[in-house]
């Protein structure tokens, strides 16, 4: 049964077909960041209006509404330490904007039982991500492989974050989630070349260099510490999530 979550009777259609839910999981995003840029209203509506219909429903009808966000709502800052749930969120560039305007809308609109679990760097099965991209790089006709290195992160493997948030029952607020462990996009890109045993150079640049319509997060390296108290334990390192991911598909 399709529906759009932008569409308020549409949603509420579905939703009373498809329940009762214990929770709501809201995954669902214009993520394409660069296409934001030049498609404001598709991505306001995706990012925003959906979000506002689903956290005014969850709110009236009572259902804990778990809404995953993003660190590019820091990415204006240039502190060198981990960030917590509360720090001054600064974004910039119409994704980073609309990911804001959507937790605000979720705090609102439902404020008694929401979890908004920002995530970054997110790599795993299905779907375009970083590490797809760079084995594709390593395997394919160009002499070396450029890649920003002053862009600070904790990336988030999407299995281990799957399992963090079915254990997260009863819990409310804003937490970050990520594997332990920050690195830049660079290292990230070497670790996955040693992964391969590729030959191919790998050359760091800025991201000036790189020249991207919309801006990135200069660092947004995590604190972690509320997630995994609530969840119970820590997701795993980052190096040993990307063995993980890289051996199930197949790549090594």
């Amino acid at each position: 049964m399709p529906f759009d979550l932008a569409d308020d009777s549409s949603l509420a259609a579905w939703l009373a077909h498809h329940g009762p839910f214990d929770r709501i999981l809201h995954a669902a995003a214009f993520t394409d960041v660069d296409g934001a840029e030049t498609n404001r209203d598709l991505c306001h509506r995706s990012n925003v209006q959906a979000t506002a219909n689903l956290a005014t429903w969850c709110g009236r009808e009572g259902v804990p509404l778990v809404y995953i966000s993003t660190d590019y709502v820091f990415a204006g800052n240039t502190t060198r330490q981990p960030l917590p749930p509360d720090w001054e969120c600064t974004p910039r560039g119409v994704y980073a904007l609309t990911k804001w305007q959507g937790e605000t809308r979720v705090r609102e609109l439902c404020p008694r039982n929401h979890v908004i679990v920002r995530i970054s760097g997110l790599f795993g099965p299905g779907g375009r991500n970083f590490v797809k991209a760079i084995v594709n790089a390593l395997r394919g006709p160009q002499p070396e492989v450029r890649v920003v290195d002053d862009q600070t992160c904790r990336v988030t493997y999407a299995p281990d974050l799957a399992r963090a948030l079915a254990q997260l029952d009863g819990a409310v607020g804003t937490y970050h989630a990520a594997n332990a462990g920050a690195l830049t996009w660079y290292e990230f890109a070497l670790a996955i070349r040693d992964q391969l045993r590729s030959p191919k150079p790998m050359v760091p640049i800025t991201s000036a260099e790189l020249n991207r319509p919309a801006p990135r997060p200069v660092w947004s390296v995590f604190d972690t510490t509320s997630f995994d108290t609530a969840v119970g334990w820590p997701l795993p390192p980052w190096r040993d999530a990307l063995a993980r991911y890289m051996t199930a598909e197949g790549w090594l």
